[in-house]
Parts: C-alpha cells; sequence; structure tokens
C-alpha cells in the first residue's frame, strides 16, 4: 500500500519537477537499514524516507519543511500513533 502527498511546495532537482511523492508502508527492516546507516535520529529519518519514498537525497533535503512535516507525519501514523496525531489535531483546531 502507498499513500500519495501532494507537495505545497513542489522541488526541482536536476531538472526534474516533483510535485507529488508517494511513500509505501515503513518495514521492520527499514528500520534496521536506517539504524545501520547512522546513529543520528535526523539522518535516520532521511534515510527512513529515502527508502519509503524511493527518491534520492537531493529531493528530500530540498522539500519545504512543511511538506517534510507531511511525510514525517505519516511515518508517525506508520508507526501506529496516528490516534496521538488525531489528538492533536483536535486539541489545536
Amino acid at each position: 500500500m502507498r499513500d500519495s502527498i501532494t507537495l505545497q511546495h513542489p522541488v526541482t532537482v536536476d531538472g526534474r519537477t516533483i510535485e507529488s511523492v508517494s511513500i509505501r508502508r515503513m518495514k521492520v527492516r527499514d528500520q534496521l537499514a536506517a539504524g545501520k546507516a547512522s546513529k543520528d535520529p535526523g539522518e535516520q529519518e532521511i534515510h527512513l524516507l529515502m527508502s519509503l519514498t524511493e527518491q534520492p537525497r537531493e529531493v528530500i533535503e530540498e522539500m519545504d519543511v512543511l511538506d517534510y512535516a507531511q511525510l514525517q507525519r505519516k511515518l508517525i501514523e506508520y508507526q501506529g500513533g496516528a490516534d496521538f496525531l488525531k489528538r492533536i489535531s483536535d486539541e489545536t483546531s
């Protein structure tokens, strides 16, 4: 299963404009690979997103912070945190 994220601020890398990114559900092997790639949590997240979106590092790094946050929310959701995200959304509405 893949979800699609429409970027509010499209990214252009190597002459290619990316307007949306698809992201697949995370598997244990994805977390293990990210942990082996780096001990730094931020780097681990980048590696996870590269794997789950099948996008190169340059695309992830060029994303607007709001678009990146959409991907982060998907990671939290995939880790079982959807209820947590709903509570936050309800509290800030």
